[in-house]
């Protein structure tokens, strides 16, 4: 499952606080949502599969864009914002589907997806290599990748602080 700091993370205050700010969010993140949605159209993807999906913005925007053949899967460690993914799909009438597991080591079948996206979610992975060598089984022949990430791993916050605190522990 999901690294314990990344679950406690996301299933304590930070994934409390995305659930409380999710509007506020949702337009903040509005264009990176556009970007993706529009790299998906361009293909016409059928199975796609947002990874680290929070309250399900993205995921609705592609099943809505997409219609109702297409399947579309949200994948993320945070129970509170899953939880209300599911209210919004449900509200909406939405096919979509949020399943809880950690994109490091869930097991779709191979092959089970034509795109997959990510909104700055791919960027929290602990073992990177591991976790793309992953997707890489659930993209189906000809499949694609389109991320929103904010920059490389050594620029983003949390791991600045994770590496600052790894170095300073006793050995």
């Amino acid at each position: 499952m999901a690294s314990s700091e990344q679950e406690q993370l996301w299933n304590g205050p930070s994934g409390r606080v995305w659930v409380e700010a999710q509007a506020l969010l949702d337009r903040t993140f509005r264009p990176f949502e556009d970007l993706l949605v529009e790299a998906a159209l361009a293909r016409s993807p059928r199975r796609v599969l947002d990874i680290g999906c929070g309250t399900g913005a993205t995921t609705l925007a592609l099943a809505r864009r997409l219609g109702a053949h297409a399947r579309c899967v949200g994948l993320d460690i945070s129970d509170p914002m899953l939880a209300l993914a599911s209210e919004r799909a449900a509200r909406e009438g939405s096919q979509a589907e949020f399943i809880r597991a950690d994109a490091q080591t869930y097991r779709f079948e191979p092959a089970s997806f034509d795109l997959i996206v990510s909104r700055f979610g791919v960027m929290f992975f602990e073992d990177p290599p591991a976790a793309f060598a992953n997707l890489r089984r659930w993209l189906a022949p000809g499949g694609r990748l389109a991320l929103a990430v904010w920059g490389p791993p050594a620029l983003n916050p949390s791991r600045k602080e994770r590496s600052v605190s790894q170095r300073q522990q006793p050995a």
